[in-house]
């Protein structure tokens, strides 16, 4: 069973030494987090800490501060499979902790020297930390991405046919010699067409399920799925904050959308994932 200890006050003299407080996320003051204090595989920290100013607390654990700053940290933040490893440990701590209740989530490494300067801090942003957690209670965050396969030859065709009015007069050898020659240019406009598709279908989706807030997201760069239904290059996202009684909803929602866009021969293909800590509609805290 991992211990929670409650602190409202610093105690710098009782600061682990060469220690950092590594903090998780900001939750209700009156929190008992008992998903996570009851998880006999979370494997985040033995010593986790609420520190508690008025109605809210923040969930942190002592760690070494070598491992983030320093030459020892430049290493660790360098090396992808010591990141990957850390950043499943945070996200596995907010997901238990998302459990219990609304969370603020802290972004990975967050570090703070003491805890007199977490309290601080804490003590500071109370009033925004608190609004944000009663706006989210009963929210999830989760996102539908919009992808396609750029590079194939009915969508060249039909990005050809509509860049060059006289394409499709051409023999299928001339057609054909052209794609080849302008594939290169025809995958950017191909992609250009599909993202400015993917904006108007996410928003309309956005329309119908009326979230408490949503963001609309251009493409990460690079990003690709390759799987039985969903295949191609993002070219598009939608970040929803929703109730958790909505996630249903968004299912079913998505299950008739990727039929529908088939049958009218788009090239798009909706996925869904989630629920999330809501990062994306955190207030900044200065």
């Amino acid at each position: 069973m991992l211990r929670i200890e409650a602190q409202t006050e610093g105690r710098g003299a009782s600061d682990p030494a060469g220690s950092s407080f590594y903090l998780y996320a900001f939750v209700d003051a009156e929190r008992k987090l008992e998903s996570l204090s009851s998880n006999p595989n979370a494997e985040a920290c033995a010593d986790f800490r609420l520190f508690r100013v008025g109605t809210v607390a923040a969930l942190a654990a002592p760690t070494p501060t070598a491992d983030f700053i320093g030459a020892v940290g430049e290493r660790n933040l360098d090396d992808p499979a010591w990141v990957a490893a850390r950043c499943r440990r945070h996200e596995a701590v907010l997901e238990l902790a998302m459990r219990d209740g609304a969370v603020f989530p802290a972004g990975f490494g967050t570090l703070f020297s003491s805890a007199e300067v977490l309290l601080d801090f804490v003590g500071r942003h109370e009033r925004q930390i608190a609004g944000f957690l009663r706006e989210t209670a009963d929210h999830e965050e989760w996102e539908v991405s919009a992808f396609a396969i750029l590079d194939g030859h009915d969508l060249l065709e039909r990005t050809a046919a509509s860049e060059w009015p006289d394409f499709l007069s051409l023999s299928a050898g001339a057609r054909y010699l052209r794609l080849c020659r302008e594939r290169t240019a025809l995958i950017a406009s191909a992609k250009r067409l599909a993202c400015r598709a993917a904006v108007s279908l996410l928003s309309e989706l956005q329309h119908e399920l009326r979230p408490s807030n949503a963001v609309l997201r251009p493409p990460r760069p690079r990003l690709r799925v390759t799987g039985n239904e969903i295949n191609g290059e993002q070219v598009g996202s939608l970040v929803l904050l929703i109730r958790s009684e909505q996630a249903a909803a968004l299912r079913t929602t998505l299950a008739s959308l990727n039929p529908a866009c088939v049958k009218v021969g788009s090239p798009l293909r909706l996925a869904v994932s989630g629920p999330w800590p809501p990062y994306s509609f955190r207030p900044t805290l200065d």
